[in-house]
């Protein structure tokens, strides 16, 4: 079981969780533990995959302009 207390806006509309610490700990390495991977090692694939025949500013630039 989780101890959670949701906060809220002036609306009541709920905009955060507060958990305690030690049971966020025992949340994250669980988590950890289901993927096994860091998130840093997932992007860590995809280094160099990506060959670019333009400058992405200038790209973006060259487009901007197209819509004016």
């Amino acid at each position: 079981m989780i101890h959670k207390r949701l906060v809220t806006d002036e609306n009541g509309q709920p905009v955060s969780v507060l958990i305690p610490y030690q049971e966020w700990l025992e949340i994250e390495q669980c988590l950890t533990g289901l993927t096994g991977v860091s998130v840093a090692q997932k992007l860590q694939r995809h280094v160099g995959a990506l060959h670019l025949s333009e400058d992405p500013v200038i790209y973006q630039r060259r487009v901007r302009d197209e819509w004016q």
